[in-house]
């Protein structure tokens, strides 16, 4: 039986006052349970109607009375005077109601027992149609235009929704209702290509541990559309409580394949054995306001391409690394900027496996860390396990912190049973290595602040303005160590550390608080400050022997001679390129010679 409603004023509250709701949309519900009331409003079918301008709303439905619920104002309305053969119709059914009723009463009804697990059983037919009834009543596709609106609780509808979106295409999930948002299951692992995720804030629970290395989204692409968008969902497995060191399952979260070149803003993932694992033969991943905590890794490199780059993150509160990679593999043309990578066991770690991984493997190189705070670090806030001899080490060059805002922290996220020695530990270092710290610097661990196992032609620059007596860095015995470093000054006088500590006595480079040594036996050579003289001198023979430099001459020892270079004739500099008052020996002419800018002239004056 269809019942007409015509010219229904709408009202919702506004302003402390009932007031028509123009243009508004109302939804249609059963007075007495509450249910989902289809209404017929032109060439639609919904359990809702839209007001006109006017605040009225016309429609036919299969009930009566229905109520219509704007906002927090509802009303409940009847139909237009019906003719007689309506009311006849009516009371016949009536009458049959209340005989199918009566019929009913000597039947066993289902339990409560019952219909809860019919409810919770994702394939019965129960769950289907509260599924599709509920989503039809609180979203409708029309509202997200070309989006395909994903129509049901589980995987099977996530997969559906994105066949219809096609490749290039975009799903939404609606997060429902803010006082009882929709619970997602994914019950099977889904693999997404060249299809977007949008959300306003849909959860999706994982409460199956898919096993080692399988994600509960695999994100894939062709080629053909790389600018695939995540955008605003959680992506959570059953909670555990934190324990450092400890995995909270096998599978993994986001796992990214192929060719897809994805932007991930407002992701969260957690509770997996990796949150977001970038495996994808093209790099180029973009994180913006994503979280990924509660998790073994946070972000796992599991292929090493380049330009990575997260902007406003957490990645922190992870077990054991909030980044990691193999030993064979690393993280290259990355850039953290303003996010947390603290309060873990480590910050950035590479596993010790694969083992014999082989020559120049990069585990960071072109890497900055950009006010990305180390806050609350266990074990060590840069750290390679990676295998370091002749045939196997990993490199670390151009990398770069800024700000790094570290800190120890001696319990919750430290694991006892490894080392907290160094705040920075590196394999082999070549290129740039900047860290200017700030406030608050990478400082020592049980034994001192920086390892750099292997130093070949680096470039070492170290800002540490808070701890200016310092030794920060400490190298390995038997490995070269050949760096360029940048000791700032401070308040004239101190250099902003005392150096760098070799343990090794074949070391060619150190400063030990008051000058800077090259080489370690009875040749090596210092050079030092004494009392506003630059000193250069041979280890063994002591101040005795030494060439002093201030700023208006050169003095050397009684004993000492100064050479000069020396040619023949033919081969001697211009005195144009030597410049005025330099001086050199003609082995030809076998005197010395002097320029005046122009010529060459002997002691004389004489041109030669």
């Amino acid at each position: 039986m269809t019942f007409h409603f015509e010219s229904i004023a709408v009202y919702a509250e506004l302003g402390g006052a009932l007031r028509l709701a123009r243009n508004a949309r109302a939804f249609v519900t059963d007075p007495t349970t509450g249910a989902p009331v289809d209404a017929t409003q032109g060439a639609r079918v919904a359990p809702y109607v839209d007001a006109d301008a006017a605040g009225d709303v016309t429609f036919t439905a299969e009930s009566w009375p229905v109520r219509l619920t704007c906002g927090t104002v509802y009303e409940d309305v009847s139909p237009v005077e019906a003719p007689q053969t309506m009311r006849d119709a009516v009371t016949a059914a009536e009458v049959a109601q209340a005989a199918a009723e009566a019929a009913e009463a000597g039947a066993t009804a289902p339990t409560d027992a019952v219909m809860a697990a019919k409810v919770a059983d994702a394939a019965s037919l129960t769950r289907a149609a509260l599924n599709a009834r509920y989503l039809d009543s609180t979203v409708a596709s029309s509202t997200y235009g070309r989006r395909n609106v994903v129509n049901g609780l589980n995987s099977a509808a996530i997969n559906a929704a994105a066949t219809a979106a096609g490749a290039g295409g975009t799903i939404f999930i609606p997060r429902g209702p803010a006082a009882s948002p929709l619970v997602y299951t994914l019950d099977t692992a889904i693999t997404l290509t060249d299809v977007s995720i949008e959300s306003d804030g849909a959860v999706l629970n994982v409460t199956t541990d898919f096993g080692t290395g399988v994600a509960a989204i695999t994100v894939t692409g062709s080629g053909s559309y790389p600018g695939a968008v995540y955008q605003g969902f959680s992506l959570l497995a059953t909670n555990t409580a934190y324990t450092a060191g400890n995995s909270p399952r096998n599978g993994n979260g986001i796992t990214i394949n192929g060719n897809a070149q994805p932007k991930f803003r407002d992701v969260t993932v957690r509770f997996f054995r990796s949150g977001f694992v970038l495996n994808n033969i093209v790099g180029h991943i973009w994180f913006d306001h994503c979280a990924a905590s509660g998790n073994y890794y946070g972000v796992y490199c599991t292929l090493r391409n380049s330009d990575y780059y997260f902007q406003h993150c957490l990645i922190n509160g992870n077990t054991f690394a909030n980044f990691a990679t193999p030993a064979n593999q690393g993280f290259s043309g990355m850039v953290v900027r303003d996010s947390h990578v603290g309060f873990a066991p480590y910050g950035v770690y590479q596993e010790a496996t694969p083992a014999n991984q082989g020559a120049n493997k990069v585990f960071l190189q072109t890497v900055t860390f950009d006010h990305a705070r180390f806050e609350a670090i266990g074990n060590a806030a840069i750290f390679t396990d990676a295998q370091q001899d002749a045939s196997n080490f990993s490199i670390a060059g151009s990398l770069r912190t800024f700000d790094a805002g570290f800190s120890w922290d001696a319990g919750t996220y430290r694991i006892a049973a490894r080392n907290h020695d160094y705040a920075v530990v590196l394999s082999q270092t070549g290129q740039e290595l900047e860290f200017r710290n700030g406030s608050y610097p990478f400082a020592a661990g049980a034994v001192n602040a920086f390892h750099i196992k292997a130093a070949n032609h680096s470039s070492l620059t170290i800002s540490d303005s808070s701890n200016p007596t310092a030794a920060l860095v400490t190298t390995d015995t038997g490995s070269p160590q050949v760096f360029a470093f940048s000791v700032p000054v401070v308040a004239g006088t101190k250099p902003s550390f005392s150096g760098l500590t070799l343990t090794t006595t074949t070391g060619y480079i150190e400063w030990n608080g008051s000058n800077v040594r090259f080489g370690a036996d009875a040749s090596s050579m210092y050079a030092d400050m004494n009392a506003g003289v630059f000193r250069i001198r041979n280890a063994a023979a002591g101040y005795a022997s030494c060439l002093d430099v201030n700023s208006t001459q050169a003095t050397l020892p009684a004993t000492s001679s100064l050479r000069t270079g020396r040619a023949v004739t033919g081969s001697r500099p211009s005195a144009t390129t030597a410049g005025n008052g330099a001086m050199f020996y003609d082995t030809t002419l076998g005197k010395p010679i002097w320029s005046d800018g122009t010529v060459w002239r002997d002691a004389a004056g004489t041109a030669v």
